[in-house]
């Protein structure tokens, strides 16, 4: 539903028949009394309201106001019953984070728990390393307590350092141990390999070890002080073809912002972008490299048909271009610097399959196999395609990876009436050949493509946009000028999302603040 600026959707007493999902615009929910308003929340894309009148059969508690021009998700009590019926799964998801954000609505936040970590072998005797972990903790936590206990000459015997702990009374202190009689007391282990390697006993959930890694010393520890904290940051990258470009920009701010990234998942375009991600490639060099890609776009496309297969292209030629990145080359699951996953699934039975482990390339490709596009990846007995079709933006599954705090990027615009470039750069040039020799099997080839992708764009966005509300910051870029498969506007694209992750960055940080107490250096000082 398009709403203009200034419509209001319901006013508190009417009674209940839908909830609402933002994809667009603003929505601001208010109590008025008289001729004041108080605003309770501002709705943006990625949220909804309306749930408590749907569900209880009950009136409207509050006003409800468009404030910048919004297209909405209506779901009807009837949408709702059929919902559950014809989309269990979905459905499931939905009420789970249903559920979630009424927790949320009716619980106090949460402090962070008080948390003893042992420091293994190598951190007695003032090790440097202690005091520069204690450093960075308090740094991007600066509102923790932060105790070292068992360092530079203080006794590592269990006696004393059982009443040293007993006086910190503090609920959220980080407390860091030294010395091997301190074992006992800890909660977690912490074990330091290397300058750029650490691990964690135990891991999240039912993982008995954490490999914490990075790209140099520096960044390393500061990686290893977030796993302490549990502050760490997931980013889930949607899927969306050439909107994917956008995911570049993103990185770029968040790099330039000072937010880290720990874990990652991605599905389709985003696992790509994903996966060069956790092996360490920086954001400014995968910029460089998309910019390469899309000015020999056309020929790599003209290189790849295959007219007589199963689909339009081979698939040959994505992964010769991703195999110039040597770290993707030569990487696999387990060796990345970040825990990564991506999201595929089994046409077989619609299951959603988790691809992290073994070589990355072979890996990540059922991810971005687009029906029609790429042919099928069979992988023992599945017969795998993009994972779009199922977790096209995989929040929970960053969440799952042990991600405290979920960014998710969902660059799927909804479909525009009049697409700018309907055909995209190169097809829109090989249309042309059809009409001209006229080849009619590629002309016809071209005009399905168009269909099935824009078929498949308007259904991606509307899972997309359910799937991305379990983060707890949502970037959206508006990319409805573009087409799914405008690979060769690489620039642009990234350009736009790299705008719409500069507007995000306030609210991020602001959310990072008030969830996991994290704070960045830029936002530290204000």
């Amino acid at each position: 539903e398009q709403h203009p600026r200034g419509t209001y959707l319901f006013h508190r007493g009417d009674f209940g028949d839908a909830l609402y999902v933002v994809l667009s615009g603003q929505v601001a929910l208010e109590l008025r009394s008289g001729s004041n308003a108080e605003v309770l929340a501002l709705c943006a894309p990625g949220d909804w309201f309306g749930e408590l009148a749907l569900l209880t059969n009950g009136p409207r508690t509050a006003d409800a106001r468009v404030t910048v021009d919004a297209t909405l998700l209506r779901v009807s009590r009837a949408g709702w019953t059929e919902l559950s019926l014809r989309a269990p799964k979905l459905f499931a998801r939905l009420c789970e984070r249903l559920s979630r954000q009424l927790r949320a609505t009716t619980e106090p936040p949460r402090p962070a728990r008080r948390v003893v970590i042992h420091l293994g072998d190598g951190a007695g005797g003032g090790a440097p390393w202690v005091r520069e972990l204690a450093r960075r903790l308090s740094r991007q936590f600066p509102t923790r307590e932060v105790h070292v206990l068992g360092s530079e000459g203080q006794t590592a015997d269990p006696v004393p350092l059982e009443g040293a702990l007993a006086k910190i009374l503090t609920p959220d202190a980080l407390i860091l141990l030294a010395g091997a009689g301190a074992e006992r007391l800890a909660d977690r282990r912490l074990q330091r390999r290397s300058s750029c390697e650490w691990t964690l006993e135990p891991g999240r959930g039912t993982r008995n070890r954490e490999t914490i890694r990075g790209t140099s010393p520096e960044d390393t520890l500061d990686r290893v002080a977030r796993h302490l904290a549990g502050g760490t940051i997931g980013l889930a990258l949607g899927a969306g073809g050439a909107y994917g470009f956008a995911h570049l920009g993103l990185l770029r701010v968040l790099d330039r912002a000072g937010i880290p990234v720990d874990y990652v998942g991605g599905a389709s375009m985003g696992a790509i972008v994903g996966s060069a991600l956790a092996a360490g490639i920086s954001a400014e060099r995968l910029i460089a490299f998309a910019g390469n890609i899309a000015a020999r776009f056309r020929s790599l496309v003209l290189r790849d048909l295959d007219l007589r297969g199963p689909a339009l292209l081979r698939g040959t030629a994505v992964m010769r271009v991703l195999a110039e990145l040597e770290e993707l080359r030569t990487a696999t699951f387990e060796s990345l610097i970040l825990p990564f996953v991506a999201i595929a699934m089994d046409v077989r039975n619609g299951e959603e399959v988790l691809l992290d482990t073994g070589p990355v390339l072979e890996g990540i490709r059922p991810s971005f196999a687009m029906p029609g596009i790429f042919p099928c990846c069979v992988v023992g007995e599945r017969v795998m395609v993009d994972g779009a079709m199922v977790n096209p933006v995989p929040v929970d599954r960053v969440r799952d990876l042990g991600a405290d705090f979920v960014i998710a990027a969902q660059p799927i615009p909804s479909l525009h009436p009049v697409a700018a470039d309907p055909v995209g750069g190169l097809l829109g040039r090989a249309r042309w050949i059809a009409d001209f020799l006229p080849l009619r099997r590629l002309r016809f080839g071209i005009e399905t493509v168009d269909v099935s992708v824009r078929s498949f764009q308007a259904l991606w966005y509307r899972l997309a946009a359910a799937a991305a509300l379990g983060a707890d910051a949502i970037v959206h870029p508006d990319l409805r000028e573009f087409w799914f498969l405008q690979f060769g506007d690489a620039t642009t694209i990234i350009a736009a999302g790299e705008g719409a992750a500069e507007a995000a960055v306030p609210q991020i940080r602001t959310a990072l603040a008030e969830r996991v107490g994290f704070e960045t250096v830029g936002n530290a000082a204000r």
